[in-house]
């Protein structure tokens, strides 16, 4: 089934695969896998900048909850729900909330944790 391809990385949720060509070379694979890496420890050191609460707001944006929601469930207004979320996007380096509830969702998942402190 997957002719060509070698399975290099693997998530409970995700594989990546690499396509066998003749003009790869070992050289270009290290570059490969460390610009992969280099990647996630960016992703790593943005997550890192959330306060406590960013943190409470995105655990709930993953769960699909809405403004209104999250701000029920953490006992704030939904506008100070929409001004954390303000906050996160340049801190994750994303534009809306599906952007930055999928980086949240991911790096977490990367490190098993369902809740950040």
């Amino acid at each position: 089934m997957n002719r060509g391809r070698s399975l290099v990385a693997q998530t409970t949720r995700a594989r990546l695969y690499l396509k066998r060509e003749q003009s790869y070379t070992d050289n270009n694979l290290v570059v490969l896998f460390e610009l992969i890496r280099g990647k996630s420890e960016e992703r790593s050191r943005r997550h890192r900048q959330l306060t406590p609460r960013e943190r409470e707001v995105l655990f709930w944006l993953t769960r699909g909850k809405s403004n209104a929601e999250i701000g029920s469930i953490l006992g704030i207004a939904s506008a100070t729900v929409n001004k954390h979320l303000e906050r996160v996007y340049p801190k994750l380096g994303v534009e809306n909330r599906v952007a930055a509830a999928s980086s949240f969702g991911l790096e977490h998942e990367r490190f098993g944790d369902t809740r950040s402190n």
